[in-house]
This record gives structure tokens, C-alpha cells and sequence, in this order.
């Protein structure tokens, strides 16, 4: 074991040494390093219009294209936040004419995921919050309503039925119980 220990140390000193004789590095070099270069070839109407756009709105062509980048940014976030909005209502749209069919595409696409869809008042302006599954409090929520429901006695009523004597049997009810 002292062996090792040994040949750790040996290995550390090295180390050290290795990095001491190391080259440091120069503001030239660090800079270079933090600003990369990029490059690219143009046809000369091509370079001319950009640089014409550049000038006529006053700014170089690295701030030209920064600023065309920046927008880019911006539009592909509206799209997507329009887009996800969109898809948002369709499928409550979708949750509430045909909640069955609903869930089967849903696990089709999520089979992993239980959907949990549900709306409750603000408690300041009253407005209604829709929530889903993939909120911060669907699993607080799911876990107090499935109490809720099982202290309120809610279940099947063929359930319910089999258990006041009324039926003989539930198709919900596992098979050693209908």
C-alpha cells in the first residue's frame, strides 16, 4: 500500500513540474482563443449587397449579421410559442369533445407519461389557470384529488352496485372479486 502511495506522489510532483515548464499563455493568444474567427467566401454581388446593407443602415457587416442573427432568434421563438399555443388549445379542444379518444392518442405518443389535465381560480384576479401533467404541481394536485375522490367514496357504479349487494359482478373489479 505505501507502494502506491509512493508512486502517487512521484506522479504528482512530475505533474507539477510539467506545468511550471508550461509555455503561459499571451494576451494575443487568449484573446484569439476568446474571439473566434469565422470565415466565409462571397461571390462579389453578394459581398457587395451585404456590405451596401450594411452602410446604408450605418453599422458594420459584423454588426449587420449580429443583428440579423439576433433577429432570426426572435422570430423562431414567436414561431414556436405560437405554434405550442396552437397545439395547446387544440388538444384541450380535443380533451373535452372526446376525453377517451384523447387519452388513447396521448399514450400513444407519451407512453411513459400519465396526462393530468385540470383549471382552478387564480387567488388574486380569479381568472382561470389551466395546468397539465408537466407542471411543477400536477403530482401535488394529482395526489389530493385521488384522496379526495377516494375519501369521497367516488367510483365505478357498477363498483358501488356490487358492493350494496344490488349487482353480482363489475367488470372493473378484479376477477377473484365479481
Amino acid at each position: 500500500m505505501s507502494a502506491n502511495i509512493g508512486v502517487n506522489i512521484t506522479h504528482n510532483i512530475g505533474a507539477n513540474m510539467a506545468k511550471s515548464k508550461a509555455k503561459k499563455e499571451s494576451y494575443r493568444e487568449r484573446w484569439l482563443r476568446e474571439h473566434p474567427r469565422i470565415s466565409l467566401y462571397l461571390k462579389r454581388d453578394e459581398y457587395e449587397r451585404l456590405k451596401s446593407l450594411a452602410e446604408s443602415r450605418g453599422v458594420s457587416i459584423k454588426e449587420l449579421i449580429l443583428s440579423l442573427v439576433d433577429g432570426f432568434e426572435k422570430y423562431c421563438e414567436d414561431i414556436e410559442g405560437r405554434a405550442f399555443g396552437e397545439g395547446y388549445e387544440a388538444a384541450i379542444t380535443d380533451f373535452v369533445e372526446n376525453p377517451q379518444l384523447f387519452y388513447q392518442e396521448f399514450k400513444k405518443l407519451y407512453p411513459n407519461e400519465e396526462p393530468l389535465f385540470y383549471t382552478y381560480p387564480c387567488s388574486v384576479c380569479g381568472q382561470t389557470i389551466v395546468s397539465n401533467h408537466r407542471s411543477k404541481s400536477a403530482e401535488i394536485v394529482r395526489k389530493v384529488v385521488v384522496e379526495t375522490l377516494k375519501e369521497g367514496g367516488w367510483g365505478h357504479k357498477c363498483c358501488h352496485e356490487v358492493a350494496e349487494g344490488k349487482r353480482s359482478s363489475c367488470r372493473y373489479l378484479p376477477r377473484g372479486l365479481r
